[in-house]
């Protein structure tokens, strides 16, 4: 289970580059984010098989979404797809919409909400590195 949480955090820090961090008058951070970065609790990141070319991800993902849509998803969309750290797609509707519509696709390793990840700064005195004292 180990060999999945990098591929998580790159896709997690990949999806993080849309929201902003600055540090307020008192030190304490202050988030900006834009409507795409609040919407993310509609959003399924579809992983697709390994072995399927990255030239081949677009056309899967629009396929798929394709198929969302002939189901009376009609409002669904890729957002964002994936070709290097993993092959995949995220799309705007749910994990269990994206199942219903197009589970059934033998490319599909796995489905996974998508959700926003955050880095927290070390305390004052401390700095990066995570050994003991």
């Amino acid at each position: 289970m180990l060999k999945h949480k990098p591929i998580a955090l790159s896709v997690g820090l990949a999806l993080a580059g849309t929201v902003s961090v600055h540090a307020g008058q008192d030190n304490q951070p202050t988030f900006s984010a834009n409507s795409d970065v609040l919407n993310v609790h509609n959003r399924c990141i579809v992983r697709l098989s390994d072995d399927i070319s990255k030239f081949d991800v677009e056309g899967r993902a629009r396929g798929m979404v394709a198929r969302a849509q002939a189901a009376g998803n009609g409002a669904a969309a890729v957002q964002y797809t994936y070709k290097h750290s993993i092959k995949g797609f995220t799309v705007n509707m749910s994990c269990d919409q994206a199942q219903a519509a197009f589970g059934d696709d033998a490319s599909i390793m796995r489905m996974t909400p998508d959700a926003v990840v955050s880095i927290s700064a070390p305390p004052p005195g401390k700095g990066p590195g995570g050994g003991s004292d």
